[in-house]
């Protein structure tokens, strides 16, 4: 949530936890996303140039909802011999698209995770 709209004032996050509950994510508005907004809010952005932004902000709002995946522990050997110890997905993961709202985020979710099934509701 970026501050510093002059038409909505901004709500505290105690304000969106008691109307969303706490399961609701907030994307950190740092200066990229601040930007991100600003192109998709001028009334002069092209069509194509709205449409790369969105796509832009759609990924990161992806990348955003995997860190809340559940991941287990997974051990690799590198090119070089050498044990890595990094983390995996935990099998089963799905996405679920709303028709007509939710597929605009769907190529995203694909061009995050190759091979992950999504089903539509």
């Amino acid at each position: 949530m970026c501050t510093g709209s002059p038409v909505v004032p901004a709500a505290t996050l105690e304000e969106i936890e008691a109307e969303y509950g706490s399961n609701l994510k907030l994307l950190e508005c740092n200066s990229q996303v601040a930007e991100l907004l600003t192109i998709l809010r001028d009334k002069n952005t092209t069509r194509s140039d709205f449409k790369f932004y969105a796509d832009r902000l759609i990924r990161l709002v992806i990348e955003e909802s995997l860190n809340q995946l559940p991941y287990t522990h997974c051990d690799v050997e590198t090119p070089t011999g050498a044990i890595y110890e990094g983390l995996k997905y935990r099998s089963g993961n799905c996405g679920v698209s709303i028709i007509r709202s939710g597929e605009a985020m769907e190529q995203g979710l694909r061009d995050c995770c190759r091979s992950i099934r999504i089903g539509g509701i």
